[in-house]
């Protein structure tokens, strides 16, 4: 089996480096590397090209013009690139433990399941020193309920697919933020079966200049239209419940708390319509209008009314 390593990177010169060394040593060799970059303007061409002078299994591509900017879209243009059986995406600024390929592919061998999922933990400089897990994995309900409720979250680097579970677009390209929760959302809602195996195999760097830290409007609206669309998709299949509405409404009146705060009005207004839409028909309506109608104009103008946004559950 051939697995297909898709790396979207942007201005990641001092970091890449390691990522694909952590690649080239893995203990299993039928592997393909694709890294697309999306508008570097740093060296990170350069290091990439440093190891394809190395390794033909390398290869480096541009996000084409007319697809979005961002992560999203290099994903899913590496994908379309990709010719293996098993495709895994890792991040430009993470590390595979050297027997990821190795262990990952000797469970899709021996499973018949969609994908297989290890554990990530998180570094600050050196992988040997660790700081914990990444997330909890491992669901004790629906995995679909766990996801959306915050029990359990995957890292993207941790799920190897097999290419006939995916579609022609995994990746939503629109999100800028939340990307990684909605697709395993959206997978485990599609019944994907799966296996986790309690090992470490990713090390997920953290540091100031991780995608993940920026506060931009555009961060906020995705965090919130993610949940919105997975709250419409629960509703018109009927597994919508007053638990997973608090969740979904929560992250959503967070997202618009933020863009208030720091005056991104255009957001707050295509939040706000859609809230008070299904916030008319749903248990928590009451806190619903408040938030909008009186939070979110008095923390545009004053920073202040945490007590507006409160949302409690209905048990």
């Amino acid at each position: 089996m051939k697995i297909s390593v898709i790396i979207p990177t942007f201005n990641r010169g001092n970091l890449i480096g390691d990522t694909l060394q952590s690649i080239l040593n893995q203990t299993y060799p039928n592997w393909e590397c694709i890294v697309v970059d999306d508008g570097s303007t740093d060296n990170t061409n350069q290091v990439v090209n440093s190891f394809i002078a190395k390794d033909a299994r390398f290869s480096f591509y541009k996000r084409p013009e007319n697809r979005l900017k961002g992560a999203n879209a290099c994903r899913n243009f590496g994908f379309e690139k990709s010719k293996g059986d098993i495709i895994n995406w890792l991040d430009s600024d993470d590390l595979f433990a050297s027997n990821h390929f190795e262990i990952h592919l000797e469970q899709h061998k021996n499973n018949e399941v969609d994908c297989v999922v290890s554990k990530a933990k998180t570094f600050e400089s050196k992988p040997e020193e660790t700081s914990g897990f990444w997330s909890n994995v491992v669901p004790k309900s629906q995995p679909w309920n766990d996801m959306i409720c915050g029990r359990i979250s995957w890292a993207t680097p941790t799920v190897t697919w097999k290419i006939n579970s995916l579609e022609s677009k995994p990746f939503c390209e629109k999100l800028q933020s939340s990307q990684e929760w909605f697709f395993h959302t959206s997978m485990l809602l599609n019944n994907v079966s799966f296996k986790i195996i309690d090992i470490n195999t990713i090390f997920v760097r953290r540091h100031e200049e991780r995608i993940g830290k920026s506060e931009s409007p555009q961060k906020f609206l995705s965090r919130f239209s993610s949940r919105l669309t997975i709250y419409k998709s629960l509703k018109s299949d009927k597994k919508l419940n007053n638990h997973l509405e608090f969740h979904l409404f929560r992250v959503m009146l967070n997202a618009l708390k933020k863009s208030a705060f720091h005056g991104y009005l255009s957001n707050v207004f295509l939040m706000s319509f859609p809230l008070l839409r299904y916030g008319i028909i749903s248990i928590y309506w009451k806190p619903l209008y408040r938030a909008i109608l009186f939070g979110t104009p008095v923390y545009f103008i004053f920073k202040k009314g945490e007590t507006f946004f409160k949302l409690e559950e209905h048990v």
